[in-house]
């Protein structure tokens, strides 16, 4: 599949007409008909109902068309970009929960307002969802905690995240693993970094959790903790922002995976200019990280 085959497509259904689009796009007849089948070979569908000299979208035409035309006009964006050499066309980003929420609101709305051309898209997960996101092309950056970069991606650190370990108000010290074995520990699912983190800082103790209960959002974490029912581990900087947080204490942690270390990410050989700029404005929030 390739642009031309998708732009004759799209001209011969807006006109309805194998000749009216060769007339239109300078080319015979035949060269048009040849390459709308070898798309619908590709295809392994009929996307035109042929009757005498008009042709017809068939049902797969139809929803097929709609695609092609978002490619053919993104590609237009792309080729607009590069020529301009400034950011513009649909810029779509990932990013965990908690950076999304703390850090980036000032950033995105700074990027909004500078480059207006660009169509902004911002979409949360978890770390390794975001992470395996921009490896699969589904999002052309994101800000997500890195343990180890995949080889595929490249990225720049940002700024660590200093963890906390909270419990119930009432709960004994914690100077390390061995003074929660007895407690539960509620972390988000396992394609969470944090929870390999507090994963390893058990195992650094040489203990292992009594359970581990999934919690879907940190209001609920916060809720469960603060009753006694268990522990968690959380950002400082997330803990500040949550009501209730005074019903919780807060026990600081040593040793490395206790400190999150935030990067922007990208697949190698795709910075462009959107990215560019995104990291120009960042560098000036962060400029001593």
């Amino acid at each position: 599949m390739d642009f031309t085959q998708l732009e004759y497509f799209r001209t011969a259904a807006m006109l309805g007409s194998i000749t009216g689009a060769a007339r239109q796009l300078h080319k015979v007849p035949s060269n048009i008909t040849t390459r709308i089948r070898q798309l619908e070979e590709e295809l392994g569908c009929q996307l035109f109902i042929r009757e005498k000299q008009r042709i017809h979208l068939s049902a797969e035409g139809k929803n097929f068309l709609g695609y092609a035309t978002r490619l053919l006009e993104l590609a237009e964006e792309g080729r607009r970009s590069i020529q301009r050499q400034e950011p513009g066309g649909l810029f779509t980003l990932g990013a965990v929960e908690s950076t999304a929420a703390i850090r980036l609101p000032d950033v995105m709305a700074a990027y909004h307002n500078r480059y207006p051309k660009v169509t902004l898209e911002l979409f949360t997960g978890l770390s390794d969802e975001v992470t395996e996101s921009v490896i699969n092309w589904r999002y052309a950056a994101a800000f997500t905690d890195v343990m180890s970069l995949p080889p595929e991606l490249e990225g720049i650190p940002l700024y660590k995240e200093k963890m906390v370990l909270i419990s119930s108000r009432d709960h004994a010290p914690i100077h390390g693993p061995q003074d929660v074995t007895e407690d539960a520990v509620f972390a988000f699912r396992n394609t969470c970094s944090y929870r390999r983190r507090l994963g390893k800082w058990f195992d650094e103790g040489h203990v292992q959790p009594k359970r581990i209960v999934e919690i879907e959002s940190y209001h609920s974490m916060l809720a469960c903790v603060s009753t006694g029912a268990g522990i968690a581990l959380i950002q400082e900087s997330v803990l500040q922002t949550l009501p209730g947080a005074a019903r919780v204490t807060a026990h600081a942690l040593t040793g490395e995976n206790t400190v999150a270390d935030i990067w922007l990410i990208w697949r190698k050989g795709t910075r462009n200019t959107n990215l560019d700029a995104l990291i120009g404005l960042l560098d000036r929030q962060y400029p001593s990280d």
